[in-house]
């Protein structure tokens, strides 16, 4: 994703409406690709379908300042549950209106 995300870059764009990824094969971004990718963006609404997202990615890329939606992939792990709704999870970004959280069965 992040040859799209910086072709992006290249031609001035500055926010996003939306991002959906679909990010559950075998493979899945690291966190630090995901950082990378939408880092910089004024992104409204996010979906990346990667299961147990770490909520400092959104903290660290700098989206969290418009965000306002978000679409999170749980595995049925506490530990992701309690990060999230942590004093620095999801809390901790002001502009978020909107949490939507779907479990996934992980194999």
């Amino acid at each position: 994703m992040l040859f799209f995300f910086d072709w992006l870059r290249s031609r001035k764009v500055q926010r996003i409406l939306s991002v959906i990824v679909e990010d559950d094969g075998p493979q899945v971004h690291s966190d630090e690709a995901i950082e990378r990718a939408i880092g910089g963006f004024k992104v409204e609404i996010l979906d990346w379908k990667k299961v147990d997202l770490d909520a400092g990615v959104l903290q660290r890329s700098g989206v969290g300042g418009n965000l306002r939606e978000v679409h999170l992939q749980w595995s049925g792990n506490n530990s992701a549950l309690r990060a999230w709704a942590g004093p620095d999870g999801l809390r901790a970004i002001p502009t978020l209106r909107d949490v939507y959280l779907y479990v996934r069965a992980v194999s």
